[in-house]
């Protein structure tokens, strides 16, 4: 029997740190804990990821095998035409011709990553590792989200809401015109319901989905019609996000709704140009022509702030009206022009120029995506659809050779596309909040 009196301390610790004692840094053959580390901020990614996930819930998914290639084709069977001819006795008719539509999209890979030094790691208050691990969840979600968001976007069916005063109702034809009347409203949501039964667009659980904005969210609340989601969630199962429904619709509300709205123009006090006394006519033809503006096309630095070109061009917002700018003077003020593609309307002096892409007077525009099922897709790769990469201090070989660096991040693959575009239309709006909004 070992007299553990008899034994000098430090080799008595040496014995009892050899019981087989784990640690999470164990590199000894079949002993490691890494992987469960590793677990440990795997879910620390996807607990961050899952809450931002609102325009990919709705969409027909279509898991792709590891080496399953990266081109992704979706087929569309047309339907047959209705047979109204009565048949003729003894005759065989021609028969209906089978054909199939293909949709393509390609398969990306997406990822991000931060570099962690070994005196952050020993000295930070908080566990960077996890932090860091969070905050690449949020990305990877945000990411995927708006790739999703985006592809939405190019959506063909799009209505433009109307301008509702108490003096009477304007029609719009075009974003540009939308100006701080013009609001989501029942009405309109009813008008989308409408153009989706038409099409026979299948519901997603018996509703049709919205995806809208929280500044549009307080425009809708407020109206008699809207039905809050507390009033049906007990009999229904509840979408991310979902906050109420009007005339079969569900909706849910994201900050990462879009917002479109055009940019700064010359990095002055309300990013603005003004058109000078001259003005300009209203202009036909294949042309162009210069309007003059009063203040000058260049930053403080010299450097011009609108650079077009026929080959790159510049869409402009002037009195609700869009012009597509092919040139600009840069020069000082009073002497700086605005070359403007014919035909375009006329222009008169003291109207504020704008980049486009915005409502009336630069005003925000919430689009409001409304979706049947199965009007688009999006993809992933089984087993990578968020890969965490975790490079531990001292992995990094020659390159650190002083172990001072280590790098978490993520890797993912993903596609989105529209599938059927029927099944969908985009309302795009104004809000109460247009004024304070920026894009997104």
């Amino acid at each position: 029997m070992t007299n553990y009196n008899t034994i000098p301390k430090i080799w008595m610790l040496q014995i009892f740190a050899n019981q087989n004692t784990q640690t999470t840094e164990t590199s000894a053959p079949g002993n490691t804990l890494a992987p469960e580390m590793k677990t440990f901020y795997v879910k620390e990614l996807l607990r961050a990821a899952q809450p931002n996930l609102v325009h990919a819930q709705f969409g027909k998914k279509c898991p792709i095998p590891q080496r399953g290639g990266k081109r992704l084709e979706w087929r569309r069977w047309d339907s047959f035409e209705k047979a109204l001819t009565p048949l003729q006795e003894g005759v065989t008719p021609d028969g209906s011709k089978l054909n199939v539509r293909t949709i393509e999209q390609v398969l990306r890979q997406y990822g991000d990553y931060t570099t962690i030094s070994d005196i952050l790691d020993l000295t930070a208050i908080d566990p960077v590792l996890s932090e860091v691990s969070e905050q690449h969840g949020n990305n990877m979600s945000l990411t995927m989200d708006t790739v999703t968001r985006n592809e939405l976007m190019t959506g063909q069916n799009v209505m433009y809401a109307p301008s509702v005063t108490s003096t009477g109702s304007t029609a719009h034809t075009l974003r540009s015109q939308l100006d701080k009347d013009a609001k989501l409203t029942p009405d309109l949501i009813a008008r989308a319901a409408a153009f989706l039964k038409k099409n026979n667009a299948p519901k997603i659980d018996g509703s049709y989905v919205a995806i809208i904005h929280p500044y549009q969210e307080y425009d809708l609340m407020r109206n008699p019609e809207w039905i809050d989601v507390s009033k049906y969630q007990a009999s229904t199962k509840i979408f991310e996000g979902e906050i109420g429904k009007l005339y079969g619709v569900r909706f849910v509300t994201t900050s990462e709704a879009a917002i479109l709205k055009g940019g700064a123009v010359n990095g002055k006090a309300g990013n603005t140009l003004t058109i000078d006394e001259t003005g300009a006519a209203a202009a036909t033809g294949t042309g162009t022509t210069e309007v003059g503006v009063k203040e000058p096309i260049v930053a403080s630095s010299g450097a011009p702030i609108l650079t077009a070109s026929a080959s790159s061009p510049v869409l402009l917002n002037i009195d609700g009206v869009e012009f597509e700018c092919v040139g600009a003077t840069v020069a000082a003020a009073g002497s700086a022009k605005l070359k403007i593609k014919k035909p375009h309307a006329a222009l008169t002096a003291g109207k504020t120029v704008y980049l486009g892409g915005g409502g009336k007077d630069n005003l925000a525009v919430f689009p409001c995506i409304v979706l049947g099922a199965n009007a688009y897709g999006n993809c992933e790769v089984s087993g990578e659809n968020a890969h965490l990469i975790i490079k531990q201090l001292g992995s990094g070989g020659t390159e650190d050779p002083l172990d001072q660096r280590a790098t978490a991040g993520w890797k993912a693959f993903y596609a989105a596309k529209i599938l059927m575009q029927e099944y969908m239309v985009r309302i795009e709006a104004c809000s109460a909040m247009s004024d304070i909004a920026d894009a997104n």
